[in-house]
């Protein structure tokens, strides 16, 4: 995967796991979300505008993080966490 969509794609393999990560990755690539990293979603990725689908990504990252039960507690911190990730990266959320 391209940078800084690497990064954004690494850092939420350690929140929602692999499987998780590749799901957010298709649902913003427009793809079938079935957590598997194939030739499907790899060139889905590779015709993308790269600035748009690691914007795309962050708001799947986000949608995924409202959806747990935990958000009303966790919420503030793990959006957070996609914020300065893409901070870190150089990269506008």
């Amino acid at each position: 995967l391209p940078w800084p969509l690497c990064s954004f794609v690494f850092d939420h393999c350690v929140n929602a796991g692999r499987v998780g990560a590749v799901k957010c990755l298709q649902r913003a690539a427009h793809v079938g979300a079935d957590g598997k990293l194939g030739l499907l979603t790899l060139g889905a990725v590779e015709r993308a505008d790269l600035r748009l689908l690691c914007r795309q990504f962050n708001v799947e990252r986000c949608r995924y993080y409202m959806s747990l039960d935990g958000f009303a507690h966790y919420g503030l911190a793990w959006l957070g966490r996609v914020a300065s990730v893409a901070m870190k990266a150089n990269w506008a959320t």
